[in-house]
């Protein structure tokens, strides 16, 4: 974590998973939010547990502009193996003005410190979205 990043140890909203919350900063303000969400051990839940964040933020933004799912070829087989090293993904994307919300089921890295369920919002001012720290999880 650098000195322009701040973490809380949970969400101030109930939102059905445990989360970990990282705040970003730049210019004096905030950046950008990131919810990084603790999933069941049993992978046959994730999508579940995805779409139960999914319905949520439908319910506050209304339905995403941008969905997406990958899931390459060699995916076709192991999909829990490459959500967890960033080679398949699904993703639901809200934006509106400068800023937008991003849902991600999936690491966007392979590195075992990232995430696999994240909602993030930041604005593209913000030097870089913020990720939730290696000691989340």
């Amino acid at each position: 974590m650098t000195e322009d990043e701040a973490t809380c140890s949970g969400a101030p909203e109930e939102l059905g998973l445990a989360a970990t919350v990282q705040l970003g900063f730049g210019a004096d303000a905030l950046r950008g939010v990131t919810l990084a969400f603790a999933l069941d051990q049993d992978p046959t839940d994730w999508t579940h547990q995805f779409l139960e964040i999914e319905g949520i933020l439908k319910g506050k933004y209304g339905p995403p502009q941008k969905t997406e799912v990958q899931k390459p070829p060699p995916c076709q087989g192991d999909t829990v193996q490459c959500l967890r090293d960033g080679r398949a993904s699904r993703v639901s994307l809200w934006s509106w003005g400068s800023a937008y919300i991003k849902l991600q089921l999936g690491r966007s890295t392979n590195d075992e410190a990232s995430p696999l369920l994240f909602a993030e919002y930041y604005t593209p001012s913000a030097k870089s979205p913020p990720r939730a720290n290696k000691g989340a999880f």
